[in-house]
């Protein structure tokens, strides 16, 4: 590789301190990569955090309104995700569908840096949709309805994001590659992710007695991901004599990763008289099927290429088992409460990205879930008899854990407890159901990011209208 003073467009001194640096690629190579890695963490303090919360979004129709509330109840599509046995107790086939109407997050950091970042950020997330279709493929006893069966084919989109990032900041990053001078930085990055997951999944419900309904899903789980980090650094080299030498080193990388794994909900339902329902659920962690990423390249101006080899390996996106109990209180088409508390499993220390072929590739990020316990409460009103007013509370806390020596917060977790508000609003006729419903969580932490004072909040809100057809 050679390098054109004159085509670069740099004075001769920013054309020397480049030449020499290039003197010993790989340990520029390295560098470079090192410094863009910690630009891009300090950019992701916002993060994308799925990884480490499990109630960022509620999914279905009735179970919005009721703040997630749903292990006791979930008689409708949305029983395959809460809890499959919840479909034996609805004497009908049916279809439905609810989607985003709107979704909206406002994000916002201060990094406590001798000259302190920070950032601000407003942009729209895709609200996670929903579609079933529900058989009825035996009726059962006609009183009781004792010994009916259902069966479902669900899809689901429990987490779904697009968003995009501008931080422009200034660093200090110590001496030179080349061991002359000091290097300080102006730092532009860009960062852009496209995030979704899709849980496609096959149910069978059995009510097996008056009081006793039973329930399993299968769900097939694929997540797609698209990571993008630009980052423009104008270096500025601080020698004894107090000369400065500078140098625009533009630079990109790009993850691509695909996760396809399998996991199982079983359930069961169990009715007191008429009106009270106690619900318990078991979701299984997420079995690996398949699994790949890709890493590209880091590019060094237009002149000089630092080609970072690309990397394909395997991404790993492990889910801990939940354990679900509810109960319900509900006087048909007049009032209803409901609560859940549900269990969710640690997960050990692992490592995102396994399998590159690059040593320090295989330990960029590691992850570590602790055990947490989540509660939703809802509560719905019917003012006239075809029209339900629906309001809930719900937890969404952090399971992000400690990893050592390199702290979890990353691109891909968050350490923000956050507490959130529903509501919603249906109306119901004998065949058809249309509700519209919201949720706002929030949550603030104060935090470090690499031992630095670091403050963050976060705030979600969104809009969904859903509608069933039952036949």
């Amino acid at each position: 590789m050679t390098f054109n003073r004159k085509a670069s467009g740099l004075g001769p001194r920013a054309s020397g301190f480049l030449a020499r640096s290039l003197g010993d690629l790989r340990e520029l190579r390295r560098w470079l990569a090192g410094a863009l890695l910690v630009l891009s963490m300090m950019a992701a303090t916002r993060a994308w955090g799925q990884d480490s919360h499990y109630q960022s979004y509620l999914v279905g129709e009735r179970a919005v309104g009721l703040g997630g509330a749903y292990t006791a109840i979930a008689d409708d599509s949305s029983g395959a995700y809460y809890n499959p046995a919840g479909l034996a107790e609805s004497g009908y086939s049916s279809v439905s569908l609810s989607a985003a109407l709107y979704g909206f997050v406002l994000t916002s950091d201060r990094l406590a840096l001798a000259s302190p970042v920070e950032s601000s950020e407003s942009a729209f997330i895709t609200y996670p949709t929903t579609a079933a279709w529900i058989q009825l493929l035996r009726k059962g006893d006609k009183q009781t309805g004792v010994g009916r069966m259902q069966a479902a084919l669900s899809l689901v989109t429990p987490q779904s994001s697009v968003r995009r990032q501008r931080l422009a900041y200034a660093s200090d990053l110590g001496p030179a590659p080349n061991g002359t001078g000091n290097l300080l930085s102006d730092n532009l990055v860009v960062q852009s992710a496209e995030d979704d997951t899709l849980w496609i999944g096959v149910s069978f419900a059995w009510k097996v007695a008056r009081w006793l309904s039973l329930g399993a899903t299968l769900y097939t789980t694929v997540r797609t991901g698209v990571y993008q980090f630009y980052t423009v650094q104008l270096l500025r080299l601080v020698e004894a004599a107090g000369e400065t030498d500078r140098l625009i080193l533009p630079s990109r990388t790009d993850a691509r990763l695909r996760h396809i794994g399998m996991l199982g909900v079983f359930g069961a339902v169990v009715r007191v008289g008429e009106r009270l329902r106690f619900g318990a659920a078991f979701r299984t962690p997420n079995a690996r099927i398949s699994s790949t990423v890709k890493i590209g390249t880091l590019q060094v101006n237009d002149q000089v290429q630092v080609q970072g080899d690309d990397a394909e390996g395997k991404f790993q996106d492990r889910q801990p088992f939940k354990v679900s109990l509810g109960a319900a209180y509900l006087v048909k088409r007049r009032w209803g409460v409901s609560a859940d508390v549900a269990v969710y499993g640690p997960v050990g220390e692992y490592q995102m990205l396994t399998d590159t072929g690059d040593a320090e590739l295989d330990v960029l990020l590691p992850m570590k879930k602790k055990a947490i316990v989540q509660v939703n409460v809802g509560a719905e009103l019917y003012p006239l008899r075809a029209l339900a007013l629906r309001a809930g509370f719900f937890t969404n806390l952090s399971a992000l854990g400690t990893c050592q020596p390199v702290a979890c917060n990353g691109i891909f977790a968050d350490d923000i407890d956050q507490v959130g508000v529903s509501g919603g609003i249906s109306y119901e006729v004998d065949r058809a159901t249309i509700s519209l419903g919201w949720s706002l969580s929030f949550g603030g932490a104060d935090t470090t990011f690499e031992g630095t004072a670091l403050e963050k909040s976060r705030a979600y809100l969104f809009v969904m209208l859903g509608g069933s057809f039952r036949y």
